[in-house]
């Protein structure tokens, strides 16, 4: 999901940005498949071998995952040199709302000479929702029968999260219209040495999640660092709270807008009174409310607090080995694999009118960068979160082996889960509740009446049909 006024480019913009390095070629995938024939059509999926070039519009030139990016096509381009890849970033990235981008770019998709691919998430709260709503993005069946890709995924729950059904109007269901190459975790980034320096071990339970807030703030350090001003960070944390609670099956539902689920039961009212405990309790930097995210990055990596909640990208990049990550222990189950949040899997999609040769092409560069030997490239060099399973040591210190680890485990668990706002727009449920979530904080609303609040909004997209 693009956060409000894409997030990606503004966060990205404070953080170091990796310097690129040029990947060994892998070989092997995207250099052919054959015919599929799904339930509607058939489609010739080979490689072109005529002189063409494939338009991309992604999100990804501000963002860390850049230079791996760049590599992947370097090298898709040596395997394939009658293929070029053209990378246009969509107009408003980084300075406009995501509303206004993806207007802008509805209408490039719908026009005569439209990009091959595009880059979003494929939920309602993304960019690529309204194309495919709008018949403007491919239905990829053929691809995913040719190239295997239900078999490829299979570690992150096949491609649920990118299919969607006119029929019934469902996500989750359905053709598939994206392909994913990464993902993105929120989890609970801690300082190695002021842990040790309060005295307690790496919490396992919640209890002793909630016990070492404690002592930090006895020891006169600042539990959890939090940045607030952008509203994203205490959206970040909501999300992971409420995920903890509701536990993965039923936040999944609910997300996906099935009948029946709910978010404003008691575990879900215990999420938000948790969080509100903690605000009361001065477990957050003091100030939050003025802070950036950008600025809430910098604090922890400058050693100024215990903690911090947040997505994967806000990594300190300064003396990585000096800290660590792991998600927050399950309130209801020690034993089990917390659920958490993730920013769903970015993924791309083919244009419906592009000529078929060039969706041919871009089906066989999305093999190729998502193919096991270049996630591995992806994870291991660039700090990426791979989308097929991916061992080993991440050349970026301590803090990303721990990312890795924990995405692993995530990936064989099944509990990780999108967003709380990414199955509606992002006008209904997010903007309700990153907003909601200040007045939470503030004791504007209480826990039941912000949780009603969001409900509200989902289900005024359900009764809408859209």
């Amino acid at each position: 999901m693009v956060l409000s006024k894409s997030f990606r480019g503004r966060a990205a913009a404070g953080l170091a940005v990796l310097g690129a390095c040029a990947l060994a070629a892998c070989g092997g995938p995207g250099t052919s498949a054959s015919t599929s024939t799904d339930s509607s059509a058939s489609a010739d999926t080979s490689v072109p071998r005529q002189d063409l070039t494939v338009t991309m519009w992604d999100q990804e030139a501000q963002n860390p995952i850049n230079p791996g990016l760049e590599a992947a096509i370097s090298q898709f381009e040596k395997l394939h040199p009658n293929i070029s890849i053209k990378r246009v970033a969509p107009p408003g990235i980084g300075n406009e709302s995501t509303v206004e981008s993806t207007t802008k770019t509805k209408l490039a998709v719908s026009g005569s000479n439209p990009p091959t691919l595009v880059e979003g998430d494929t939920l309602p709260g993304g960019v690529l929702a309204p194309l495919i709503q709008a018949g403007l993005m491919r239905d990829m069946g053929p691809y995913v029968d040719a190239y295997g890709w239900d078999r490829r995924f299979r570690s992150i729950g096949g491609l649920t999260l990118d299919r969607y059904s006119n029929n019934t109007r469902r996500w989750g269901e359905g053709p598939v219209y994206g392909v994913p190459w990464y993902g993105s975790e929120i989890g609970v980034f801690y300082n190695r040495r002021l842990l040790e320096q309060i005295g307690v071990p790496l919490p396992k339970t919640f209890a002793d999640f909630e016990a070492s807030l404690a002592a930090a703030k006895r020891a006169g350090i600042t539990p959890i660092v939090l940045g607030n001003s952008d509203r994203d960070g205490g959206g970040w944390l909501f999300n992971e709270l409420l995920a903890d609670f509701l536990g993965a099956p039923e936040m999944l539902k609910w997300v996906l807008n099935k009948p029946g689920a709910t978010i404003t039961g008691p575990d879900g009212v215990q999420a938000a009174q948790t969080m509100k405990d903690w605000a009361d309790a001065g477990y957050f930097t003091k100030g939050y409310e003025g802070i950036s995210l950008t600025q809430q990055a910098a604090q922890f990596g400058r050693g100024e607090g215990l903690y911090m909640i947040a997505l994967h990208v806000l990594a300190p990049t300064k003396d990585p080995d000096g800290f660590g990550f792991f998600y927050v222990p399950d309130p209801n189950d020690a034993g089990r694999t917390p659920a958490t949040v993730n920013n769903a899997m970015w993924s791309f999609g083919i244009s419906a009118n592009a000529p078929q040769e060039e969706a041919n092409a871009a089906a066989a560069f999305l093999d190729y960068l998502s193919s096991p030997q270049m996630q591995r490239q992806l994870a291991l060099r660039h700090g990426s979160l791979p989308v097929v399973p991916v061992d080993g040591h991440v050349d970026r210190g301590a803090v990303y082996d721990d990312l890795l680890q924990a995405w692993n485990e995530q990936r064989a668990s099944g509990t990780a889960l999108p967003f709380l706002g990414s199955g509606t727009p992002l006008n209904y449920t997010y903007t309700t509740s990153i907003q909601g979530v200040q007045d939470l904080l503030a004791g504007r609303v209480s826990p039941a009446e912000l949780l009603d609040k969001i409900e509200e909004q989902q289900q005024a997209y359900v009764r809408a049909g859209k």
